[in-house]
């Protein structure tokens, strides 16, 4: 009982493929999982094994070493040359290619023998991700975490719930095999369960734990993975707001104007995403046109307007993500726009603040 409730807390938030040409025993296995992971994943041969593992990148594979279209051993080096770092058990009878890849380093997790013992599976699943998640504390944090018990410091959670930012003293329950026990307000505890990891403040130091078990009941958070981190909190001025569906954002650049996708703003910043190529770089200025709806005049009848304001910016970093690039921009809103813009932000803040306090409730 004590391993499947581990075995639960490790894998909740995470995925896995699971791929077995032996459809009864697929059946069984895929109910299984989905009791413990958050997402899973089924095929039945090695070529649709790899087409799922592109599509979805699951946390961890368990396959079948004898699979039709695509051979186990081809499908495993295709799927580490899209992730060399993906984790990988494979089960098989006690055959020639069992002793082959007993011998092969492949970088497989684990080879486990069919039949498959259920206990097995959940003792090597356990064994993976609690290495995963119980990485070393960094000598930073260990020296500041040493002193917990003797010097009895107030403790501060941080987190940030759509640019809200959340922080209460918390109190030490235990500190032991790298993992810190916490009690914590409510609505901390429903912060941390939103972002799954926290930020302590600790005389002046701060440390990031990733979020391992939580009780709701009790207000209790375990969290492991501790690192120390130079860390900043941005003025109530400052807080990046994610922004509404009603929010549009176009630029203007070399006598260009271009439709980009905005993903959050504060008072002084923007941030942007694109696809497309703009011939942009750091520093460059450029103008905007911002449009996003704010509640109508009358108090009594529930309205929205669509308002545009109009800014000039300039470019401070642009970042590249997969197939996209980000663009973080110093906004100046013209003067004729910034009570306007200024009342969409204090609406956007409610907005997220109502939607704190019903998840709270739910």
């Amino acid at each position: 009982m004590e391993n499947l409730t581990k075995l639960k807390h490790l894998t909740k938030e995470l995925s896995i493929l699971y791929i077995e040409s032996d459809l009864e025993l697929q059946s069984k296995l895929i109910q299984y999982f989905s009791k413990f992971f958050n997402k899973v994943y089924q095929a039945f041969d090695g070529r649709e094994g790899l087409k799922i593992y592109n599509q979805n990148k699951p946390d961890i594979i368990l396959t079948d070493l004898d699979l039709k279209k695509k051979n186990a051993f081809e499908m495993i080096v295709d799927i580490q040359d899209i992730n060399p770092n993906v984790k990988i058990i494979v089960l098989s009878n006690k055959n020639e290619d069992y002793t082959l890849l007993e011998t092969l380093d492949l970088g497989i997790n684990k080879l486990l023998t069919k039949p498959l013992n259920i206990s097995d599976l959940n003792h090597e699943i356990i064994n993976i991700f609690e290495t995963h998640f119980n990485t070393n504390v960094c000598p930073q944090a260990q020296t500041i975490l040493q002193n917990l018990s003797t010097n009895n410091p107030k403790i501060t959670c941080i987190n940030n719930f759509k640019g809200l930012i959340l922080n209460h003293e918390c109190q030490l329950l235990e500190y032991k095999n790298d993992m810190l026990t916490l009690k914590v307000s409510k609505t901390q505890l429903f912060s941390i369960l939103y972002e799954k990891k926290v930020i302590l403040s600790i005389d002046s130091n701060y440390i990031l734990g990733k979020l391992l078990d939580v009780n709701i009941k009790n207000n209790m958070v375990s969290i492991t993975n501790l690192k120390y981190i130079e860390y900043k909190l941005r003025s109530s001025k400052n807080k990046r707001i994610p922004v509404d569906k009603s929010f549009k954002t176009s630029i203007g650049y070399n006598n260009i104007h271009t439709e980009l996708t905005p993903i959050a703003i504060s008072y002084d910043y923007i941030v942007l995403e694109t696809t497309i190529p703009l011939g942009i770089t750091e520093k460059s200025i450029i103008e905007l046109t911002i449009g996003f709806e704010i509640d109508g005049p009358s108090s009594f009848v529930k309205e929205k307007k669509f308002t545009k304001v109009f800014a000039s910016g300039t470019i401070i970093r642009i970042d590249d993500l997969e197939n996209k690039k980000r663009l973080i921009i110093e906004l100046n809103i013209k003067k004729s726009g910034q009570n306007v813009f200024k009342k969409y932000l204090q609406q956007r803040e409610i907005d997220i603040i109502n939607e704190f306090k019903i998840k709270m409730k739910s």
